[in-house]
């Protein structure tokens, strides 16, 4: 990556609105940013992202390495997911009624009405079945949609975080005016849902965000900004820093004119009280 300037920038402003008369617009106070400027030929900049998903769970980064680590491993969620089978030859074409309930809908369920033709056998119809939730989107932007043969199934479709088990989650086929079928009115679990714990690290390699290796760096670094995607965080080094971040919030710390920043430690431990929390750090060292 070739940089071409790095800097900091710090602003504090008010914005109001004006109650007296002949006057319209807003009035900033002290808007004028205060902006560091690192020389890009001493310095060198990388950002990582962690992601905390239990409360105990932490990421310590070493900036100047960099080298990262987790305290509570990170355990993928488990995607929650349900079966219902077909059973029946259809002995008189009509409609098929399948809803499928879960929290994930506003409503509460998705129905679709099927029409079934041709006097289909229960894997042919399930079939059917299948295509039609692939084709709806509130079902497809929410669920995967599987099985062969008579099987249906749908699989919540997940984030690194995941969701909690819908006690809800049901998949029924009833009929409306197609004769031959069996009802299903509740269908089987496959998998219960959980959310995922511990905490990552997006990438632990030491390099910059377009992926080259970082040169040595010096042991304390010269910037460090800390912003909190989602939840709240708490940061703190061994030596001085101690401080409390809530969602979408920022904390800079930054000088170009020494290696030591207040004396920051080059260890930063991240944890957080209110999970999930998502926080991206970028740091500026100086070249060793």
């Amino acid at each position: 990556m070739k940089i071409s300037r790095i800097q900091s920038t710090a602003q504090l402003s008010t914005n109001a609105s004006p109650t007296g008369t002949q006057v319209t617009g807003s009035l900033n106070i002290n808007s004028t940013p205060y902006t560091s400027a690192f020389d890009k030929d001493l310095f060198k900049s990388y950002a990582r992202k962690l992601s905390i998903y239990s409360v105990g769970a932490s990421g310590t980064i070493t900036l100047d390495t960099p080298a990262f680590s987790v305290s509570g491993a990170y355990v993928a969620p488990v995607a929650q997911s349900t079966k219902a089978v077909a059973v029946g030859t259809v002995t008189t074409n009509g409609t098929l009624t399948v809803t499928v309930t879960s929290n994930s809908f506003t409503s509460g369920s998705k129905i679709l009405t099927i029409n079934l033709t041709g006097l289909p056998i229960d894997s042919v119809w399930a079939n059917t079945v299948r295509e039609a939730l692939n084709n709806s989107i509130d079902v497809s932007s929410r669920f995967v949609v599987s099985g062969t043969g008579t099987d249906i199934i749908i699989t919540r479709i997940v984030d690194d975080y995941g969701y909690a088990n819908d006690a809800t989650l049901n998949l029924s086929l009833i009929s409306g005016t197609v004769v031959g079928i069996t009802n299903v009115t509740t269908s089987t679990s496959m998998a219960t849902g959980a959310l995922a714990t511990g905490a990552f690290w997006d990438n632990t390699e030491a390099e910059d965000a377009e992926g080259t290796p970082l040169p040595t760096l010096l042991s304390t670094s010269s910037g460090v900004l800390v912003h909190v995607d989602k939840g709240e965080v708490q940061i703190s080094d061994s030596l001085v820093l101690s401080v409390e971040l809530v969602e979408d919030s920022t904390f800079l710390l930054s000088n170009p004119s020494i290696t030591n920043i207040s004396g920051l430690d080059s260890t930063l431990l991240v944890e957080s009280n209110v999970v999930p929390a998502k926080v991206t750090i970028i740091v500026v060292s100086l070249i060793d």
